[in-house]
């Protein structure tokens, strides 16, 4: 399946608005009674409002409803968008939010709106799903949400600094949950000595995540203290975020089900995610109350949708954090190799745009079948070590018989990164 697009052309006579917002039936305030838990007919029916409700206003995006909750993007005209949110928040799976209309803060911390139009993605896309955000984990479902405190953008940016501050840096990590082309134009980072570390796990996809805190932070949490600090392992206090912050729910409780901590230390998530942190400090910029150099927030925004990123307010002369995947200068623009069928995301110039991830990508094999490219199984190897790369033999798409133990062994970009939920 073709990867997001990082570009698009508008043809909307007025700039729009795009939402990007999801909800947990069971996370406080839950789905109240007789609406939770779904039945078949209520998740169908929520299927078909959505869908109905996008057509009717000439909304494009991507939306996916499941037993669990949904998870909703979507874009068009601003006045069309308005009527979206108004329908929405009658239907019955908003009940318990409490969200009104008239209540201008809530609303937009709950849909969190950025500017955009319908162009921004190519259809609408409305599908029932297993899970609306697959963490890797054969049906795991949190059993205690409030295992995980929320931060407020406010919140988040005061205990950071006051950590800075206070010189406890060295007992905060700021852990993103995002994938690693993500993370690579944007990031939190506190200022340079201040001791607060920030952990961008190097997954190609959520569903690896669990995987990467088995390997690289639970086995820190049993050393000792000074392992778990070059490991940047448990033993700190964790802020986590992502985009809009949905794929914190999980990966944060399945954290604070599964790994070891100190009773000192705990997990933390960052409310609305990267995108609410920023529309709250443009805010504070706005006011006067906050500098630009404050901003904890480094770079760009990577987003799911033709935008390709988005930055802080006017940020043509911020920093950028991230190379040219061909030349090396300064960038942040985004771009995908040049190789047909291999879609991997790239940060490139627009003099190197169309160049190919790597010096392999493209080989076949003796099969004509496609190799795994040779930066692929670099990032690979750098995760999982040997142990996790055994029985890969370059080919992305062919299957070894068996081993010799008899057990199938598999390509590279479907190494088995699912943890079984005990029982």
């Amino acid at each position: 399946m073709p990867s997001d697009p990082l570009t698009y052309k508008c043809s909307c006579a007025k700039p729009g608005l795009v939402l990007l917002f999801y909800r947990y039936f069971a996370s406080p305030p839950k789905l109240p009674l007789p609406h939770y838990p779904l039945s078949p007919a209520s998740l169908q029916d929520l299927h078909d409002f959505q869908r109905s409700t996008c057509e009717a206003l000439g909304l494009t995006g991507k939306i996916r409803v499941a037993n669990e909750g949904f998870n909703i993007t979507v874009s068009g005209a601003t006045w069309a968008i308005h009527s979206y949110i108004e329908s929405c928040t009658s239907h019955w799976s908003f009940a318990g939010l409490h969200l009104s209309l008239g209540d201008e803060r809530g609303i937009k911390d709950f849909f969190k709106p950025t500017p955009g139009c319908a162009c921004i993605f190519s259809e609408l896309n409305v599908r029932a799903a297993d899970e609306i955000t697959p963490l890797g984990i054969t049906n795991y479902a949190p059993r205690n949400w409030d295992s995980v405190a929320y931060l407020s953008p406010a919140e988040f940016h005061a205990r950071v600094t006051a950590a800075q501050e206070g010189g406890e840096g060295e007992r905060l990590l700021l852990l993103d949950i995002r994938n690693h082309y993500e993370s690579r134009i944007g990031y939190f980072a506190a200022p340079e000595g201040s001791g607060v570390q920030t952990v961008k796990p190097q997954v190609r996809r959520f569903s690896q995540f669990p995987a990467f805190v088995k390997r690289h932070m639970e086995s820190a949490s049993r050393s000792s203290p000074e392992h778990r600090k070059e490991q940047g392992g448990m033993g700190k206090t964790i802020f986590s975020y992502c985009t809009g912050g949905i794929r914190c729910e999980k990966a944060t409780r399945w954290m604070a089900e599964n790994v070891e901590q100190a009773p000192e230390d705990g997990i933390y998530t960052l409310k609305g995610g990267i995108s609410a942190y920023i529309a709250w400090f443009e805010e504070e910029m706005m006011a006067g109350r906050k500098g630009e150099d404050e901003c904890l927030w480094k770079g760009r925004e990577y987003v799911f949708d033709g935008r390709g990123s988005l930055g802080l307010g006017n940020d043509q002369h911020r920093k950028k954090v991230a190379k040219c995947h061909g030349c090396g200068r300064d960038e942040d623009r985004m771009g995908k190799c040049g190789i047909e069928g291999c879609e991997l995301v790239l940060v490139v110039c627009e003099n190197c745009e169309g160049i190919k991830c790597c010096g392999s990508c493209g080989d076949m094999n003796e099969n004509r079948r496609r190799l795994v490219c040779g930066c692929e199984r670099e990032r690979e190897f750098g995760l999982w070590g040997s142990e996790g790369m055994k029985g890969v033999k370059g080919v992305s798409t062919k299957r070894k018989k068996t081993n010799e133990k008899g057990k199938r062994q598999v390509r590279n970009d479907t190494i088995d990164t699912k943890v079984k939920t005990s029982e």
